[in-house]
């Protein structure tokens, strides 16, 4: 008697819990059964198009800034020119 409910125990442990939230209800009727996939395709949709315009965000150059002080700025920011102008970028005030 124990081996049973220590079998069903591991058989109902395995099941992924995620499954059995989005399976459809067993008595969906084939209207209903056309809704929810309509519904699910709108809302895959609209996933993809956040993802999308995400995507693009992350594409997007932004300027870096950066405060120089002390001393050594001067140095530095004419080093960091140096550097940017070798890797072919321009050569203007600002640090892109």
């Amino acid at each position: 008697m124990t081996a049973k409910i220590l079998a069903k125990l591991v058989s109902d442990s395995s099941r992924d819990p995620l499954t059995d939230a989005i399976a459809p209800p067993p008595s969906e009727s084939y209207a209903e059964r056309e809704r929810r996939l309509e519904k699910e395709k709108e809302a895959k949709r609209v996933s993809d198009s956040i993802d999308e315009q995400i995507d693009k965000e992350r594409k997007i150059e932004k300027p870096i800034k950066i405060l120089l002080l002390g001393k050594m700025s001067y140095y530095v920011y004419h080093s960091i020119l140096r550097l940017t102008k070798f890797e072919g970028q321009s050569e203007s005030g600002e640090f892109v």
